[in-house]
């Protein structure tokens, strides 16, 4: 392993021990609508629900409504799980994967009893030791 890995392995360890809550992951079966969020989902019998520790943040953006308009703005927000990637790495996780998109991850409903389950829409991976999952909130009642 090459130096920068272990120091970016031994970092990502050191993040999650600070600012991970546990999730489960809910793999899903692939297909499905862009739009629509089919409620419960589509379980994939081969990959089994498991529990994850997770780093869940929302991203705020800004932008302005309309340039002149009195400094006006427009927030956003995004939903991304964050992973620890040496989580995946063993035999046994390689066999099921790792989260893509389309699974649902469920959330501690101490953070937010009402919004507790997102769906993966985007996962990105940028070679470090960790990865991102963008999600949507799904509305499971």
């Amino acid at each position: 392993m090459a130096l920068f890995d272990d120091i970016d392995a031994r970092t990502a360890a050191a993040v999650g021990r600070v600012f991970e809550d546990p999730i489960i992951w809910r793999p899903m079966l692939p297909g499905g609508n862009d739009f629509v969020a089919t409620p419960g989902g589509r379980p994939d019998p081969n990959r089994p629900v498991r529990p994850l520790p997770a780093i869940v943040t929302w991203a705020i953006t800004e932008q302005p409504i309309v340039s002149g308009s009195g400094g006006g703005l427009v927030g956003t927000a995004t939903l991304m799980i964050d992973f620890e990637l040496r989580w995946f790495e063993d035999a046994d996780w390689r066999r099921f994967g790792a989260p893509r998109r389309g699974d649902r991850i469920e959330m501690p409903q101490e953070r937010n009893p009402a919004n507790r389950m997102a769906e993966i829409t985007r996962v990105g991976d940028d070679g470090s030791a960790r990865f991102y999952c963008w999600c949507s909130l799904v509305n499971v009642a």
